[in-house]
């Protein structure tokens, strides 16, 4: 299992990574982080975990025990997707100061840049699937292939929370007062 904890120390935020063997007593890993809240981790297989951070995103290798870290450089992240199919995960961080102008990094198992490219529009949600991603703004859902190339743009229905694309196409839309289906 892999989980984070957060505290404080010395007036700092600091976060903690737990990575454990249900059948040892101490953890296998234990990292701790200075000044980043860590918002989500999760195992891409056996032997990589992604952490998503407010400031930084990093990937433990549970074989050597090593932990790489990806700085966002003063980006606000807005979105991110954890895909434990393909053993990857993507973010979208902004360049601006209210969320819009967002750059999308899709990243291998082992934390490697696999894809990037940058949109202007205001990301509220990123889900991807194979060789697509889709980002919600707004009111619209965009689909991109990994390497930017836009595919399809369609309305996503009132107050859109999050997507979710469960096929190269299609997506199911959160919605305020319903769930959608969308085909792109």
């Amino acid at each position: 299992a892999v989980l984070s904890g957060v505290s404080a120390h010395d007036g700092s935020q600091l976060s903690c990574v737990y990575l454990l063997d249900f059948k040892k007593e101490e953890p296998v890993v234990f990292e701790e982080i200075n000044d980043n809240i860590l918002y989500y981790v999760e195992h891409l297989n056996n032997n990589y975990c992604c952490i998503i951070g407010e400031k930084a995103c990093y990937t433990l290798n549970a074989r050597t025990k090593s932990m790489k870290t990806t700085n966002y450089d003063g980006k606000t992240l807005t979105a991110f997707d954890v895909n434990t199919d393909t053993d990857t995960f993507s973010l979208s961080l902004s360049r601006s100061g209210d969320g819009r102008m967002c750059d999308v990094f899709s990243f291998s198992t082992s934390g490697a840049l696999k894809h990037e490219f940058s949109t202007e529009l205001m990301i509220r949600s990123l889900s991807t699937y194979k060789n697509r991603v889709a980002a919600l703004t707004t009111d619209t859902l965009y689909l991109y292939t990994k390497d930017g190339h836009e595919l399809s743009a369609e309305t996503a229905g009132l107050a859109p929370h999050s997507a979710v694309l469960y096929s190269t196409n299609d997506a199911y839309i959160l919605g305020a007062s319903e769930i959608r289906r969308l085909e792109l």
